[in-house]
């Protein structure tokens, strides 16, 4: 597999797009694994703009993962938190860290993950009761609270689809989208008054 540079991609790549997901900063990574900044972009770019998603499932698999771990880690100088984070990680995770999660069903035509793939044979039944549970979000769905607006709707126009206003008051919504379907689920968490 060709990597970010002219060469094939290393387990130094690897190990970086890990430090970034168990949010190092980029200084920190740079003294880790003794690179520059333009190297720690270059990486990420190329994982997260460049690769064909297929490709970087596999380049990213758990078992890669944890050899990078096993082999390289112990030289970085990381701390025992830090290292038990890495440790934690999984090709999922570098795959919702920097990848779209609606990109896995477009590329390869299957969920990454349990909670996906549950979430995608729901919605196939037009259920989408799962939209309720929280460990949903960021795999299955978006949600998007709505913020007081002081203006109206114009005059013989219908109000926002987030909004509703009525006189002195204004209607706060949480909007949740299903990212296989769009279907939207709507929930309103207030009613603020506008002075």
């Amino acid at each position: 597999m060709i990597g970010p540079g002219k060469g094939p991609a290393t387990d130094r790549d690897l190990a970086i797009l890990i430090l970034r997901t168990v949010s190092l900063s980029q200084d920190s990574v740079c003294l880790a694994v003794t690179c520059g900044k333009t190297t720690v972009n270059k990486v990420e770019n190329w994982f997260k703009n460049q690769l064909a998603f297929k490709h970087a499932k596999s380049f990213s698999c758990d078992d890669a993962i944890q050899r990078v771990i096993e082999r390289e880690f112990v030289s970085y100088g990381l701390t025992e938190d830090q290292l038990a984070k890495a440790k934690q990680i999984i090709g999922d995770d570098l795959l919702r860290h920097y990848r779209s999660p609606v990109e896995s069903f477009e590329d390869i035509g299957t969920p990454t993950s349990n909670l996906e793939r549950e979430a995608k044979r729901r919605c196939d039944y037009q259920d989408h009761e799962w939209m309720s549970d929280g460990r949903f979000e960021l795999y299955a769905y978006t949600s998007k609270k709505t913020e007081p607006e002081r203006t109206p709707a114009p005059i013989g126009q219908a109000p926002s689809m987030t909004r509703i206003t009525t006189g002195e008051t204004s209607r706060i919504y949480l909007d949740k989208t299903c990212v296989f379907c769009g279907h939207l689920l709507r929930k309103q968490l207030s009613v603020v008054s506008i002075d």
